[in-house]
């Protein structure tokens, strides 16, 4: 019984491919964005997107954009804030950091 579970699921895990391209099954696959994101540079991105790591029908990993509806005001007064944080972090753990 246990060997026939196995094989359901594992024709669902690879249908749900075809249907859900942010289903990755491996962390492998779930890590294409960061990996992607990590190569580019900063000022090249836009800000108000944000990048989803996917998987095609047949396994092939690629990066996809989403643009976020927030308006750029609040965007920018939200960036202002983790920077700020930031700041607060840094200063307040700089013993650790040295």
């Amino acid at each position: 019984m246990g060997q026939n579970t196995d094989t359901v699921m594992c024709f669902f895990s690879t249908q749900i491919r075809f249907f859900a391209k942010t289903y990755t099954l491996t962390p492998h696959n779930g890590a294409e964005a960061h990996v992607w994101l990590f190569k580019q540079k900063p000022e090249s991105l836009d800000a108000l997107v944000k990048y989803h790591s996917c998987t095609s029908g047949l396994g092939k990993s690629y990066v996809e954009p989403r643009k976020m509806d927030v308006d750029e005001e609040t965007a920018e007064k939200f960036y202002q804030k983790l920077l700020e944080l930031e700041k607060e972090t840094l200063e307040k753990y700089s013993d650790l950091l040295d």
